[in-house]
């Protein structure tokens, strides 16, 4: 009888300090200083693995509301996840995409800029991401006087 209780008081003791060495761990990763990969290997960030962004369509500009869809598809505000669909994307997808954001990306730009750099709501980075996006499936910046072939 000694014996069980001395086996059960051990199991019970390393499983308490497992519990307690892996909340202090995780408890003190601060993401302002985590690198991509650091996020995408701790919180598996990865295309696919989180819903699309709740996007209120009365609190976008009635010219950038056909952009919704894309918005709250990419808008995740989480470059590896940017990175990670456009991997994926073939080509089609992403010409389909760099037109969408293209046609209204002047509008875009002006609306986002109203707001402060530190403004935080969903539609404002849902939108931000998009120009980010954008600049992913169009890394080439040329002037109209050179051709790229």
């Amino acid at each position: 009888m000694n014996r069980f209780w001395l086996v059960t008081g051990a199991v019970v003791a390393v499983s308490i300090m497992s519990l307690w060495y892996g909340l202090t761990k995780y408890a003190r990763f601060d993401l302002s200083e985590a690198s991509d990969g650091d996020l995408a290997d701790r919180y598996r960030l990865v295309c696919g693995a989180r819903g699309d962004v709740r996007i209120d369509p009365s609190r976008i500009p009635a010219e950038l509301r056909s952009l919704i869809p894309l918005a709250a598809r990419y808008g995740h505000g989480v470059r590896i996840l940017l990175e990670d669909y456009v991997a994926k994307m073939d080509v089609a997808e992403t010409r389909r995409i760099a037109a969408a954001i293209a046609e209204k990306r002047q509008p875009i730009e002006r609306w986002v800029a109203t707001f402060p750099d530190t403004f935080i709501a969903d539609e404002i980075i849902a939108f931000r991401e998009l120009l980010k996006l954008h600049d992913l499936l169009h890394p080439i910046k040329v002037d109209s006087t050179k051709r790229i072939v």
